[in-house]
């Protein structure tokens, strides 16, 4: 939630998603402790921008949320 809030607060992108997945298989996060991938894709302009950050911890991050 945090992520999409800086994107979204961000008056030249426009956030196409930002999901949390398993960093092994990149399925559904479980919100297991062996860490998680944040994804992320957003556009400024015609850019299309793409990053990915491993989250690791228990409870690291949550869900998923679409723009």
């Amino acid at each position: 939630a945090a992520a999409v809030r800086e994107i979204r607060d961000e008056p030249l992108l426009e956030l196409e998603y930002a999901e949390i997945l398993e960093r092994e298989n990149l399925g559904p996060w479980l919100g297991d402790e062996t860490g998680a991938l944040l994804a992320v894709a957003a556009r400024a302009g015609s850019t299309r921008l793409i990053d990915n950050v491993f989250l690791d911890g228990e409870k690291a991050a949550v869900g998923r949320e679409r723009a």
